[in-house]
């Protein structure tokens, strides 16, 4: 398994575009992708349940990543956060 945190930088936070990104890049890896904050973990191929964990600018979110090709998505997932959030 692969975590990495990150702490939010985009003012809206984990809102609806980044969410749906991250979705569809998550339902594009072999791995499971869950990210947790103190409100809870969510599998970030349900943009609902990640979006219902309420993330806001300043908080640190951790993202685990665990399968057949967690090193490759770990290091893209990270390229994509840092874009988005």
């Amino acid at each position: 398994m692969k975590t990495f945190d990150y702490e939010v930088k985009e003012t809206l936070g984990l809102h609806a575009r980044p969410a749906q990104q991250l979705s569809v890049f998550a339902k594009s890896c072999r791995s499971s992708i869950r990210i947790s904050n103190a409100n809870g973990q969510a599998d970030l191929r349900d943009i609902i349940t990640a979006m219902l964990l309420d993330v806001t600018q300043g908080q640190t979110v951790r993202f685990e990543v665990e399968g057949i090709d967690e090193d490759t998505a770990a290091e893209k997932l990270r390229e994509h956060v840092e874009r988005l959030l």
